[in-house]
């Protein structure tokens, strides 16, 4: 990922600050609230809401994979980013299964991301501090893992499971636009991979 992208992306404060309000920020486009506990959520854009949180992803997404090479206060940036998007998925309540596939796809790609930086060894220290806060947000994970409140919807679980699936095994999944498998792919390490198998296990106890 080009550094420009990433700054680009992830210091527009305006787009940065419109997405969250489309998913739920109370927030508005001039400035960020002074406390982060002060900000609160309410009801996603009923026809936005779903497509901002898979834009939202993509850019965070960027961020994590740029993690190592972005400047200092393009890293305030995202960490600010990293930090609000996971409360809005915490407070995102999907209405319809178009709204619950883009939360499962929010939260899946967000954790294949951190678990591939997480298991680099090149990984910087602040990088793989900033992955771990989402690898180890159980709250995030249950909600993403869970099958207890899909039980009549089993396309939700299939969809739950294969991206799960997804995330433990990169590789055995190809882009079906491009039709080849991305040689770049790294599966997670030993132990995030235990740890998504006990939270899966735990969020459906």
């Amino acid at each position: 990922v080009k550094s420009e992208r990433a700054d680009f992306l992830l210091a527009n404060d305006v787009l940065r600050r419109g997405l969250l309000c489309l998913v739920g920020g109370s927030g508005d486009l001039s400035t960020d609230a002074a406390n982060e506990d002060d900000y609160e959520w309410g009801e996603a854009d009923p026809i936005n809401g779903g497509a901002a949180l898979r834009l939202l992803t993509e850019i965070c997404r960027v961020g994590v994979a740029s993690s190592a090479s972005m400047s200092e206060a393009t890293r305030h940036k995202f960490q600010l980013l990293l930090s609000s998007f996971r409360r809005a998925l915490h407070n995102f309540d999907p209405r319809g299964e178009l709204e619950r596939l883009s939360y499962i796809y929010a939260v899946s790609s967000l954790v294949a991301s951190c678990a591939m930086v997480a298991s680099s060894s090149s990984a910087s220290t602040a990088a793989v501090a900033a992955v771990n806060a989402v690898l180890s947000d159980m709250t995030l994970l249950h909600e993403w893992l869970s099958l207890h409140s899909r039980v009549s919807q089993p396309k939700l679980k299939s969809t739950v499971l294969c991206s799960l699936s997804q995330v433990m095994e990169p590789a055995m999944w190809k882009d079906e636009g491009m039709g080849t498998k991305n040689s770049t792919t790294r599966r997670p390490s030993d132990n995030i991979a235990i740890q998504l198998y006990q939270a899966f296990s735990q969020a459906n106890n």
